[in-house]
């Protein structure tokens, strides 16, 4: 695999697990003290996880339709 290709791939698991812990975070009373906490579930953040992955993914097929050189579409994904 060359190079260029693992950057790729580096950047779009970076992208989505980044993301995800920062949704997690600014969603939960651990850093945003002002937040109303209701019960959380194991099926709330499940599903609240599989949301995050879908709403990413397609904000990422948006942009990679969109910007076609792979330098726009890392930067547009940064």
């Amino acid at each position: 695999m060359r190079k260029e290709a693992k950057v790729s791939i580096v950047v779009v698991v970076l992208y989505y697990l980044l993301n995800i812990i920062n949704t997690y975070f600014v969603t939960t009373a651990v850093l945003n003290r002002y937040l109303i906490a209701f019960k959380r579930s194991p099926m709330i953040e499940l599903n609240s996880i599989i949301g995050n992955i879908a709403a990413l993914t397609i904000l990422l097929f948006i942009g990679l339709l969109v910007f076609k050189s792979k330098k726009t579409r890392l930067l547009y994904i940064v």
